[in-house]
């Protein structure tokens, strides 16, 4: 959503809420990157919201042939595993927007 409201707000050239954007955007890639190494279930990248797992790949350049929930955790197969990403998976601790959901729904 931040990335969203980023290009919405370079779109319409409002430098002010640009510059905010982009920081808020940078900050949370930066949190998802010192949460872990993405490499195995063990040391997931953390996301409060799965759009996040999207947006860290989109960044990071790496492209993704299949996905599959471990536990509580979403693991990408990688076709592309861009330029400096090391492994052929990438892992996300996903407990957090499952624990929103599991909320939502009452269960």
């Amino acid at each position: 959503m931040v990335f969203k409201l980023l290009v919405c707000a370079n779109v319409l050239k409002d430098e002010k809420k640009t510059e905010k954007y982009r920081f808020y955007y940078r900050q949370i890639l930066r949190t998802i990157l010192l949460s872990g190494d993405g490499l195995s279930s063990q040391t997931a990248f953390i996301v409060t919201n799965v759009e996040h797992e999207y947006t860290l790949m989109g960044q990071l350049g790496l492209r993704y042939s299949s996905q599959s929930l471990v536990g509580v955790c979403d693991k990408f197969k990688l076709t592309d595993n861009g330029d400096d990403f090391e492994g052929d998976e990438i892992w996300f601790d996903v407990s957090k927007p499952l624990a929103n959901l599991t909320k939502m729904l009452g269960e």
